[in-house]
């Protein structure tokens, strides 16, 4: 497992079988499956499958990490979702990261009353209205990249397929989670069950984004280990090596 850089501090690909339950966080971090989450084949932005939850109890949970304390400095919440059906009136939670009694969360959702992306910290919540006189409308069976991004002037910024949307609010609140870790419910894990699919879900302790920016095209993927020929490694460029050529063929070729 590998995550993509230092600044990840989880990151699900959800890739496996069809009806897997096993959910992979390339940090590893552990994530328990509930009522009947599990990973669909039929459904992905990448990889070979989409974490599939039904509306009706799915959800992954995961305890309290360290990881997930942001304070007041940066973070980004990213991923693909995706509705088979968008109900008028509907709340589809899709990150709740926290414990509500003590009021320190972030949750990130999407809810029909008017094509909404909130998000809540601490209690207090900035929502994201996407005008439909002015923006996209959101629609079934069509992948969307959601990404919430705060950034080291703690201005809160909201990204739909790569465009910021609404007006950046600056939320400086001090973040230091507990309890359960959730995505694809509330902390109660009885309300605002999502019913949808969910792809390369990505936490991270840096603002990745403060612009409009192109959404990821492939998978977010690790770095790829340095080569290692004959012994000799590429990081040591620069140090004073010598190779006798033919000892070294009469060495591999004997």
């Amino acid at each position: 497992m590998a995550v993509d850089d230092v600044n990840t501090v989880s990151l699900l690909h959800f890739n496996g079988a069809d009806a897997g339950t096993t959910f992979t966080d390339e940090s590893g971090k552990g994530w328990t499956p509930a009522g009947d989450a599990q990973l669909d084949a039929a459904q992905k932005v990448f990889g070979t499958a989409a974490g599939l939850f039904d509306g009706t109890g799915d959800f992954m949970s995961s305890p309290y990490t360290a990881d997930f304390d942001f304070g007041t400095g940066e973070y980004t919440i990213d991923l693909w979702v995706r509705f088979p059906t968008w109900t008028n009136g509907r709340i589809h939670q899709l990150v709740y990261l926290g414990d509500h009694t003590t009021n320190l969360a972030i949750q990130v959702g999407m809810d029909s009353y008017g094509d909404n992306v909130y998000v809540t910290q601490m209690g207090t919540s900035f929502y994201w209205h996407l005008n439909l006189s002015t923006y996209e409308k959101f629609t079934v069976d069509a992948w969307y990249h959601i990404a919430v991004v705060r950034d080291a002037s703690n201005i809160v910024r909201c990204f739909v397929n790569g465009t910021s949307r609404g007006t950046p609010a600056e939320h400086a609140q001090n973040i230091l989670l507990s309890g359960f870790n959730r995505v694809g419910i509330y902390y109660d894990e009885t309300l605002y069950p999502l019913y949808g699919w969910i792809d390369e879900l990505r936490i991270s302790n840096v603002a990745r984004w403060t612009g409009n920016f192109i959404p990821p095209t492939e998978e977010y993927q690790g770095a790829e280990p340095a080569a290692d020929v004959a012994g000799w490694n590429p990081s040591d460029a620069g140090s004073n090596i010598t190779i006798n050529l033919a000892t070294f063929l009469t060495a591999t070729h004997a």
